[in-house]
């Protein structure tokens, strides 16, 4: 449904006589749509400066022969195919970093109930061993996820690069049906949307990274005022070393979620430029 509409937007940018059209911008389901009709009550209107001089109103795909149509068919598969994993890998990463923030956060709760002398200090120091061990844990596991993912969005990039020219290449070789204005202003449109959900989620994940640093300087400030309270004597320090402990648990913790959403950002800004 999605695919239909922008399709007839498309078009219609296409074919306008008009120097400037206007397409729409709605939220549905919680995904942003863009259209060349209100698509809701609160649809946002945009104004697209066009140049179009073909009096000819013809179907995007009339002008692709069978050889195109099958090997468009074809990278359109493959992209979904591409997307459907890296989706995957995404859903494993977003997995285990609710795990390892379970697991620790138990053994954090545990760590609270140590007292403050020699056998609660010794308590404390292997839950903050365990603590470092499963942030290590997950974070390899998230790494190995990433480097799928980052794979993925290379081979990505490179399918809508080659679907991209090979629609505009046959529409190229039409040159009854689809000049060379048209073709432009396509590609422009096409861009234009592209750029926008590109900067959304550039927003978002910038706003996770964020939240996770405020997150991570609150849960350090509080382990420092727990140490700040250890002993002035041998139980005192290794209750106060194993607080530090809980401290680089704590900062592996949130440096793997802060690494995985930079390293998303990194990529989206690689697929921007790549539409320059």
């Amino acid at each position: 449904m999605h695919l239909f509409i922008r399709r007839s937007f498309l078009s219609l940018l296409l074919f306008s006589p008009y120097g400037q059209t206007s397409i729409y911008k709605c939220e549905v389901d919680g995904v942003h749509i863009y259209s060349q009709f209100p698509c809701s009550d609160k649809a946002e209107k945009i104004e697209i400066e066009v140049i179009a001089n073909s009096n000819k109103v013809i179907s995007s795909d009339s002008s692709l022969n069978s050889h195109s149509k099958i090997e468009d068919t074809n990278l359109y598969i493959e992209l979904n195919k591409t997307e459907r994993l890296i989706q995957q890998s995404e859903g494993k990463i977003k997995k285990y970093q609710r795990n390892m923030n379970s697991e620790i956060n138990a053994l954090k709760q545990r760590s609270g109930y140590a007292n403050n002398n020699l056998a609660g200090a010794t308590y404390a120091g292997a839950l903050s061993t365990q603590m470092n061990a499963v942030a290590t844990k997950y974070n390899s596991l998230i790494e190995v996820e990433q480097k799928k993912v980052e794979r993925l969005y290379d081979q990505k990039s490179s399918l809508s690069k080659k679907r991209d020219n090979l629609q505009i290449t046959s529409q190229k070789n039409d040159e009854e049906q689809v000049n060379s204005n048209n073709l432009n202003n396509k590609t422009s449109v096409n861009e234009y949307i592209k750029n926008r959900k590109i900067d959304r989620d550039i927003l978002n994940h910038q706003n996770k990274i964020n939240k996770y640093k405020k997150q991570m300087s609150i849960e350090i400030n509080n382990l420092k005022v727990e140490a700040s309270l250890a002993n002035n004597n041998l139980a005192g320090a290794r209750y106060e070393s194993a607080k530090s402990n809980e401290m680089n648990a704590v900062a592996n913790k949130y440096n793997s979620l802060i690494t995985t959403e930079q390293k998303k950002i990194d990529m989206l800004y690689k697929e921007k430029l790549k539409t320059h």
